[in-house]
């Protein structure tokens, strides 16, 4: 998702390998199969569907050095409640912050509690994203040669697929990797992504957009890839549609 991140050691040792490599590769084998076909069962999220529900979103989560690849690697589904409004013609799409915290941003260090809800707003006739916002707040340890602190940084995700986004060549800065945000044109170097607004046929989106990065001692702005996700409606254990509920309970 394009944040500042810091290389960690890969881990070793008996905990490591207490499954030899064949069952550990039988074991995300069977795994990725279960997850696939449960996937392809799924119907696409019905923007035209006027009734409040549950829905599922899957994210796009290719490694942090890729900000420009696009529809490849994704995550478990996550729970998202969706409200329609067939007067504004508009649909709410809310996913829990803890969802967030836990699902997609564990490796980030997140404060916990720290998160709002990930909120979005989709026109339900063009299928455009006319915003998806997110906010809480992460530990990054910054690198100034002979000394490294550990600071709390306060993040916030604003994208959308109305206009198209842009990153800079990684670099280093303070121990992070960063791909800055730019917008596509002159200068000459910014890399563009082009949205893609929601396709009721494939439950496929890419909202793009940036993510403001804040603390005591450095503001910057990277390109965010958080706004890429496949969305279905939720179905039972016999891949019929989910019963409707008009009230927002989690599942």
């Amino acid at each position: 998702m394009a944040l500042p991140t810091a290389d960690r050691p890969a881990e070793t040792g008996p905990a490591a390998s207490t499954l030899g490599p064949r069952v550990c590769a039988g074991l995300l084998v069977a795994a990725l199969a279960a997850l696939l076909a449960s996937a392809a069962r799924a119907e696409p999220m019905d923007l035209a569907d006027p009734d409040a529900r549950w829905v599922s979103v899957r994210f796009e989560v290719s490694p942090p050095d890729r900000p420009g690849q696009t529809d490849a690697v994704y995550s478990a589904p996550i729970a998202a409640w969706l409200e329609p409004d067939p007067r504004a013609k508009v649909s709410r799409l809310t996913i829990p912050g803890h969802a967030i915290e836990a699902e997609l941003l564990a490796a980030h260090d997140p404060v916990p509690g720290s998160f709002s809800d990930f909120v979005w707003s989709f026109d339900t006739v063009t299928g455009h994203v006319l915003s998806a916002e997110l906010e809480g707040r992460v530990v990054r340890t910054l690198d100034w040669g002979l000394v490294r602190t550990p600071l709390q940084a306060r993040i916030r995700f604003q994208m959308n697929t109305l206009r198209a986004a842009g990153f800079r060549s990684e670099r280093r800065l303070m121990g992070q990797r960063v791909n800055r945000y730019c917008e596509p044109g002159p200068p000459a170097g910014c890399i563009a992504v082009a949205p893609s607004r929601y396709d009721g046929r494939t439950g496929y989106v890419n909202a793009v957009g940036r993510v403001d990065v804040e603390t005591r001692l450095l503001r910057i702005q990277t390109f965010s890839t958080l706004g890429e996700a496949r969305f279905s409606e939720r179905t039972t254990s016999d891949g019929s549609l989910e019963r409707r509920t008009a009230f927002r309970v989690e599942p």
